[in-house]
């Protein structure tokens, strides 16, 4: 089950507008998205833009074979990041690796170079 929408600290859909789009951008990876991981960031963002804030556990929930797609799920916890952001919050990295324990290097080089885009 997602988060309500009432958690989400400052911010409001219209903030999700400032989310770039990950269509064509991917932090960890070199070759292009496959069509199904871009149709998943495109339900990601719709969902949140409509108030319903998912989260990637239940996308593995409701697509268990997503679970042996290591780049997809970094796309999709990448997204995530910049959706909490748009809405006012501070996702911070302790959460992400008590969350994705599996992806601890790419989960620090991801803030780390957030950071530094900031």
């Amino acid at each position: 089950m997602s988060e309500s929408a009432g958690a989400c600290g400052m911010g409001g859909p219209d903030d999700l507008a400032q989310v770039p789009s990950l269509a064509e951008a991917r932090p960890y990876h070199s070759h292009p998205r496959p069509l199904y991981a871009t149709a998943l960031l495109t339900d990601q963002r719709r969902r949140w833009e409509q108030g319903e804030r998912i989260v990637v556990e239940e996308y593995l929930r409701e697509q268990p074979a997503l679970g042996a797609e290591s780049e997809t799920i970094l796309d999709l916890l990448y997204h995530e990041i910049l959706l909490r952001e748009a809405r006012g919050e501070t996702p911070q990295l302790e959460e992400y690796l008590r969350r994705f324990p599996q992806f601890p290097e790419q989960l620090r080089l991801h803030f780390e170079v957030h950071a530094a885009l900031l």
